[in-house]
């Protein structure tokens, strides 16, 4: 399920002009199952400028 998130989660930031970087895929929070976070950046954005991604 992670590798299928993470290849979707690709297709769109690739659909996006790679506006967006992922950084790392996160581990599992909260309680909904099959669902993934990804924490991304903006293309030439401060590294602290950080954005959380969900998939479901």
């Amino acid at each position: 399920v992670l590798e299928l998130a993470l290849q979707c989660v690709s297709m769109f930031i690739r659909s996006t002009n790679n506006i967006y970087q992922i950084v790392e895929q996160l581990p599992d929070f909260g309680w909904r199952y099959n669902k993934s976070y990804f924490l991304a950046t903006k293309t030439g954005a401060p590294k602290d400028e950080r954005y959380l991604l969900s998939w479901v």
